[in-house]
């Protein structure tokens, strides 16, 4: 059986998955900084469908996937190939 890593050892399982998914997402501000773009794009691209996210609660802020910020990055090759099909 593989161990945990270290962080989540001596935690109740609850904890554990609260943390690992923690681990998962990214604030807008967090995405922003991965991606390069300013916050008000991060959200423009969330408005737009481009990228998915969660909200929290009606009015709070938005949470993303580390995989779902991830995706936004297509290579520029894939991108030229894709306009190609338009």
């Amino acid at each position: 059986m593989p161990s945990e890593p270290r962080h989540l050892q001596d935690l109740p399982g609850n904890a554990k998955i609260a943390l690992d998914m923690a681990d998962r997402f990214l604030s807008t501000r967090a995405t922003a900084d991965r991606l390069g773009l300013s916050v008000d794009r991060v959200r423009q691209l969330i408005r737009s469908g481009d990228l998915r996210a969660h909200r929290l609660g009606e009015r709070g802020d938005y949470r993303i996937l580390v995989s779902d910020a991830d995706a936004v990055m297509v290579p520029v090759r894939a991108a030229l190939e894709g306009a190609d099909d338009a």
